[in-house]
């Protein structure tokens, strides 16, 4: 998930997207159709993969910007003094962006010279959403078969 968005905010736009487009497909609850058939049916992908797929695209921007630029400096930035805190450590966005290119099927070793090249980064990030959305599709759909 993204860094910032408290878990409770996710699941109420889960619920805000899901419902919407139950009113535009004219499907009503008691039909009792699974939220992964309304989103076959919309030809829409999830909100958390959505979600991920921003966070490549500026992740990817990110690269394109100079070396001067704040966003960059704290992205790409490191601790000057101290160390981090023993024990489990509180997620950073650099975690969530390797989550994020593993579940797409980017390598992350490779993912700053194939963010310069626009082209191919976003054919791979939109490529990578739907292979991803059709894995998680599927996992739910032998999860409620089984």
């Amino acid at each position: 998930m993204c860094p910032g968005l408290s878990l409770f905010a996710v699941f109420c736009v889960v619920a805000v997207h899901m419902n919407c487009l139950r009113r535009l497909l004219r499907v009503r609850w008691q039909d009792k159709i699974p939220d992964s058939e309304i989103l076959r049916q919309a030809s829409i992908l999830t909100i958390h993969t959505l979600l991920q797929e921003a966070q490549l695209r500026w992740a990817g921007h990110l690269v394109w910007m100079s070396d001067n630029r704040l966003p960059k400096q704290l992205f790409y930035g490191e601790l000057s003094e101290g160390k981090r805190s023993a024990g489990g450590q509180k997620k950073r966005y650099k975690d969530s962006l390797k989550v994020s290119l593993r579940g797409f099927g980017i390598c992350d070793n490779t993912w700053e010279t194939l963010a310069k090249s626009l082209t191919e980064r976003c054919a791979r990030i939109t490529n990578g959403a739907c292979d991803a959305e059709a894995r998680r599709l599927d996992e739910a759909e032998k999860k409620r078969d089984a």
